[in-house]
């Protein structure tokens, strides 16, 4: 009944929305004939017809219009701005979609999340520039509404996402191999967002594909297209996304209890390493001629080993200092509020572009230290939620659960975070990337997920809270 009042509505509204188009196209005509208009008309067009498959189609593209808008392609400033409102979209369809076809479950997490959008907001009266905060502000918003409705909405309502997972980051692989290796083109901009797609993003999941790979033809894929995400990563030479990979791999081998996997990826890793160095070395002028100096270093020893942090880590803490308690306002800063937007896929706005080199210190400087209280809880949970993910792991006889790559992003993520600042820097899609499976994993951790019903289908999860498994949203066989 609630289906047939629902199409009823919609084919309503369809009707209403085709004659007032109609009415204005011969009262006003001139609104057809702008370009600008008219392409604003198709987009829109183009977001409606996403929403009747929202749970496939969605998250893929919003994670390409952000990406459009981070990294070096035509009309930059376009979708940089085109961004927000698929954002917007997605936050409001998302959290209708998610209320209307299951049932509402929101925890602790979603109600810290929700404190910290408050805070970001009120933030904004103690900075010199509060409209730009309070906007940033409603950027956080929108980010956090649609991962607690949209986001989720793809695991409950998509069973093969896992395997649209694998092929997105097989397919960004190639293609950056291809531009960096044969164009040399370097479509991510800088090597730091290079190595933060490749160690975050890439790696944790294509070493999940080569472990639950079903026949010899994928594994083979699938170790090919880890090896070339973890010559990017270390191409790249950027410590804080080696790391992050590195460790991310590390924590699901020991998850699942392949140690001899371990053990052949730490040498097939050194192995790589001394191929970069040898056939892609660092700037002329450092000091390469080890592993050591390339990766741990950067080919300059005598400056120590976080020479190129202490600056941007020294400068935020003054900052702090000037402002300790409510901070300078979300997303802005006493230093470099005039600044221009960098076309930097680890950046955001206008305010936001001086590097912090820590995502923890930057939301400390915009907060203040009575601010981050809930910020501070929101990672706690994240923290407990992977340990408990890692626990699950431990214990699963089942492999291609979803939880366990989005656990190993989630912790790369929070490793590249310690050095990065793009954590809460709503602009850039490794931001939108990591809390959209921030706020899947606790639907996804067997023992914890909320008991939802989908109308019209089988049940998700069953009544003991666990994942039913003939719906569990798993890779299939291809």
């Amino acid at each position: 009944m609630r289906d047939a009042r629902f199409k009823l509505f919609a084919a309503g509204a369809f009707v209403l929305l085709t004659a007032l188009l109609v009415h204005a196209a011969f009262s006003s005509p001139g609104y057809f004939t702008d370009p600008a208009r008219l392409s604003g008309l198709i987009f829109m067009e183009g977001l409606l017809v996403i929403a009747w498959r929202f749970e496939r189609r969605f998250f893929p593209l919003l994670m390409l219009v952000f990406l459009a808008s981070g990294t070096a392609v035509p009309a930059v400033s376009v979708w940089s701005t085109l961004r927000w409102a698929v954002l917007a979209f997605g936050s409001v369809a998302g959290m209708v979609l998610y209320l209307k076809n299951y049932r509402s479950s929101f925890g602790m997490f979603h109600l810290c999340a929700a404190v910290c959008c408050i805070t970001a907001s009120t933030s904004a009266m103690f900075s010199n520039s509060p409209g730009a905060s309070m906007l940033k502000s409603i950027s956080l918003l929108l980010l956090f509404l649609y991962g607690a409705g949209g986001a989720r909405t793809v695991i409950l309502g998509n069973r093969n996402f896992s395997k649209r997972l694998l092929q997105g980051c097989e397919l960004v692989v190639c293609f950056t191999a291809i531009s960096y290796g044969v164009f040399n083109y370097s479509f991510f901009g800088n090597a730091n967002s290079l190595g933060a797609v490749m160690g975050i993003a890439a790696m944790p999941v294509l070493l999940w594909g080569v472990i639950i790979a079903e026949t010899s033809s994928q594994r083979t894929r699938r170790t090919l297209f880890f090896l070339l995400a973890l010559l990017l990563c270390l191409d790249s030479y950027s410590r804080a996304s080696i790391s992050a990979g590195l460790i991310s791999c590390a924590f699901l081998c020991i998850g699942l209890r392949r140690y001899r996997l371990l053990f052949k990826g730490l040498a097939i890793a050194g192995i790589a390493a001394m191929l970069v160095i040898t056939f892609r070395p660092l700037e002329s002028g450092k000091n390469s001629d080890s592993l050591v100096n390339a990766f741990v270093y950067k080919g300059r020893p005598e400056e120590g080993l976080l020479a190129s942090r202490k600056t941007p880590w020294d400068e935020t803490i003054a900052s702090i200092q000037q402002s300790p308690w409510f901070g300078t306002g979300f997303g802005t800063s006493f230093l470099g509020l005039d600044q221009k937007e960098r076309a930097d896929a680890l950046r955001s706005f206008a305010g936001t572009s001086r590097e912090h080199g820590n995502s923890y210190l930057a939301i400390a400087e915009w907060v203040g230290l009575v601010g981050i209280i809930p910020f501070a809880g929101l990672t706690l949970l994240i923290v407990r939620n992977l340990w408990f993910g890692f626990l699950c792991m431990r214990r699963s006889s089942n492999l291609c659960e979803l939880f366990i790559p989005v656990c190993s992003i989630i912790l790369a993520g929070l490793v590249g975070a310690f050095f990065e600042d793009w954590m809460f820097a709503v602009g850039s899609y490794l931001c939108v990337f990591f809390w959209s499976f921030a706020f899947m994993l606790p639907d996804l951790l067997p023992a914890r997920g909320p008991a939802m019903d989908f109308v019209g289908e089988p049940n998700l999860l069953s009544n003991s809270s666990r994942w039913n498994p003939e719906f569990t949203p798993v890779m299939q066989g291809q």
